[in-house]
């Protein structure tokens, strides 16, 4: 449970490819799940940075489990669930900074139309408002973009493509608030902890000892 002012703590790395399918990930999750049973460790949430095939080991995750405690909206048509094992609720989340850039550089690519009432949302509408003087946007958000840009990322902030790690964000959201509500009442919740930023800033370092890391 993230708590303010208490530094992440690594216990374990595993290398990998990074390509991975989402079977070996899932395969990798369950493992680490069952390790932290037998450890008696209470792991709250399992996080990914938008990756496919994160995503949907996650998504295995959560269906492989035998129970799951559930928020259900039918008026809104709203069903989220989070797993339970060993009578504890494990949350997935998204990292937010990297769905940020996602919704971004997604709409870049043209694949999809992204309809808004009687309007759409294009490259091109970016670009003239990027030539216009006084506006919020700047050039090299749209022209050579950096896609780690958080930045830019913060300027243009939409994305159909994305759409399942957005109700998956909203999910998380609901989620952790009712098991705080229902399990962790004495227990602050730090939204902004959740995520993988912690694992970034490891990385970082980490690579200033391994250049290939």
């Amino acid at each position: 449970i993230p708590i303010g002012k208490i530094p992440p703590m690594v216990i374990a790395i595993l290398p990998t490819k990074g390509d991975e399918t989402a079977e070996k990930i899932f395969n990798i999750l369950h493992l680490v799940l069952d390790f932290a049973q037998q450890s008696n460790i209470n792991i709250l949430s399992i996080g990914a940075n938008g990756v496919r095939s994160e995503f949907n080991a996650q998504t295995q995750i959560i269906n492989s489990a035998p129970t799951h405690i559930v928020f259900s909206d039918p008026f809104y048509n709203v069903h989220f669930k989070a797993l339970i094992i060993n009578g504890k609720p494990i949350v997935r989340v998204q990292d937010p900074k990297h769905a940020k850039k996602t919704a971004r550089n997604q709409l870049f690519t043209g694949a999809r139309l992204l309809s808004l009432g009687i309007g759409t949302a294009r490259y091109d509408q970016l670009f003239q408002l990027a030539h216009q003087d006084q506006h919020v946007l700047l050039k090299r958000d749209v022209l050579n973009v950096d896609k780690q840009d958080d930045g830019a990322a913060y300027r243009i902030i939409i994305s159909i493509q994305s759409y399942d790690i957005f109700i998956s964000m909203a999910e998380s959201l609901i989620m952790l608030v009712k098991i705080y509500q229902d399990f962790y009442l004495d227990y602050p919740l730090f939204l902004w902890e959740y995520g993988t930023e912690a694992l970034k800033h490891i990385f970082g370092i980490s690579r200033q000892v391994i250049a290939d890391f």
